[in-house]
């Protein structure tokens, strides 16, 4: 079974793997809750190599360009959450109470699984997009991909 998380704003979630396990059926059942896509599903969260502003600099006269490094720019990190509920409505409701926490109008930390906590985190404004429904072990999954920017270390 899979041991990582996807810690986002002080909210673990398992692997979507882990959903039927915990069910105790192996793949007959699907136990409640929010989790992150891997696999056939959705690819796994990741996270892109840090940003950094360069500036070029010459001088007349003088053949070649310089760079002077302007610092930090950010990190992007990608996931898919999967929200599984009885009904659409119910897994609506978790849907938004989830965004209600991760406001793009607040900073928190997001890890990726077997990754390093990336502090001072934002939601990506237009991120939150539903992918789509899935009907699995006569559960809703709504599937929604998310996009975080780390601000600064």
């Amino acid at each position: 079974m899979d041991t990582y998380t996807f810690s986002i704003a002080g909210t673990a979630y398992k692997s979507f793997a882990e959903a039927f396990h915990e069910a105790g059926k192996l793949g007959q059942e699907i136990t409640t809750g929010t989790y992150y896509a891997h696999g056939d599903v959705a690819p796994a969260p990741v996270e892109s190599a840090p940003l950094y502003h360069e500036l070029e600099v010459s001088f007349p006269g003088v053949d070649g360009v310089g760079i002077k490094r302007m610092g930090f720019r950010g990190r992007h990190i990608k996931g898919t959450l999967c929200v599984a509920q009885a009904s659409k409505t119910d897994a609506e409701t978790v849907k938004n109470t989830l965004f209600a926490a991760i406001t793009p109008l607040a900073s928190f930390s997001v890890t990726i699984p077997g990754g390093t906590a990336r502090s001072n985190c934002r939601l990506v404004p237009g991120s939150g997009q539903p992918r789509g429904w899935l009907l699995l072990a006569g559960m809703y999954v709504l599937l929604v991909d998310v996009e975080f920017r780390q601000m600064r270390e």
